[in-house]
């Protein structure tokens, strides 16, 4: 039995060299409770994703990141995304996302947990996939655990300003002798975004303690999603990748805004619907104050775009977590 656990372990990583954009917030639901602790952790994925989307390009990343983690249940986190080939494709720098977030989780009694929470993204918008991203994200999360399921329910609400692009205008300017005179001037333009997600889980954990030594242990934690939202993000996204294609040319959100349409996705972007079935296998291994996780997920999209260029379909991610816990009880 130890043999095969610890083949699945070595082996597993290979496999799962990255790839769902998560949370270490995630690990709070996992260590409950009056005690407080530092996380330090290193994801690494095959394939970058935002909001359940990838690029047309595959581009493998790195996520270092940090958590502390009151007794209250207060907790602050950040971490960064560096991402492979974006420099040879776009001539940016790999670390396309920088990500800060604060909020509270607690336990109502056993069976029932909660969370509130703010984050803030900055982006570098050269990235098309990100060009559209919303910097702002307020979560509210809830979990019951069942005697042999968890069910889990998340509810967020992503905004922010989109363009920025320079823009041409004219302004009557009076000098000192009380002529006036009209002069050319750039204003940048701004326009406001946002979407809106619920996402409802189910999941049972399977625990086997000293499996290679004394107190250490393994859990396998499959899981069902079922991701509803709106598809603004992706509207907007595809419209600038349509337009910039036909022009041959990098164009700014505006001007996607104002001369592009993608079948299949305005009339339904901000219809609120299902948008993903998510399918998880994460797989974890903890001993001490270490954890490594490998996780797969293949995810169904469903009412997307029907254009022939952005069509999504079923995709594959893999990642692999490693953290270290600093932790001290109160």
């Amino acid at each position: 039995m130890k043999t095969i656990l610890l083949s699945i372990l070595l082996f597993t990583p290979f496999l799962a060299f990255a790839g769902i954009s998560g949370s270490p917030t995630d690990s709070i639901a996992a260590n409950p409770g009056k005690t407080r602790y530092f996380i330090f952790g290193l994801d690494l994925g095959n394939n970058f994703s935002y909001m359940n989307h990838t690029d047309q390009n595959t581009y493998p990343y790195i996520y270092p990141n940090f958590l502390y983690k009151a007794a209250s249940g207060f907790y602050i986190n950040t971490g960064a995304y560096g991402i492979k080939n974006v420099s040879t494709d776009y001539g940016i720098s790999p670390w396309v996302e920088w990500d800060m977030g604060t909020g509270w989780k607690f336990k109502l009694n056993d069976n029932n947990r909660f969370g509130l929470g703010y984050g803030y993204s900055a982006y570098n918008r050269s990235f098309p996939l990100l060009a559209s991203a919303l910097s702002n994200n307020i979560t509210a999360s809830y979990t019951h655990n069942f005697s042999w399921i968890d069910a889990h329910a998340t509810f967020d609400y992503a905004f922010g300003q989109l363009g920025g692009d320079s823009v041409l205008s004219t302004k009557t300017v009076t000098n000192k002798k009380g002529k006036t005179r009209k002069k050319v001037v750039e204003k940048p333009t701004f326009f406001s975004s946002h979407d809106v997600f619920v996402n409802l889980d189910l999941s049972h954990e399977f625990d086997w303690d000293d499996v290679l030594k004394k107190d250490d242990e393994v859990s396998f934690d499959p899981g069902v999603t079922i991701c509803l939202g709106t598809n603004n993000f992706y509207n907007n996204y595809a419209k600038r990748i349509k337009l910039a294609k036909k022009l041959g040319k990098k164009v700014s959100q505006t001007e996607a805004d104002t001369n592009s349409t993608v079948s299949g996705t305005d009339a339904a972007a901000a219809a609120f619907m299902i948008r993903e079935y998510i399918l998880s296998l994460p797989l974890s291994y903890s001993y001490g104050r270490f954890d490594i996780t490998a996780e797969y997920t293949y995810t169904i999209p469903v009412n997307q775009p029907t254009d022939p260029d952005f069509k999504v379909n079923p995709y594959s991610l893999f990642k692999i977590s490693l953290s270290y816990m600093i932790r001290k009880k109160d």
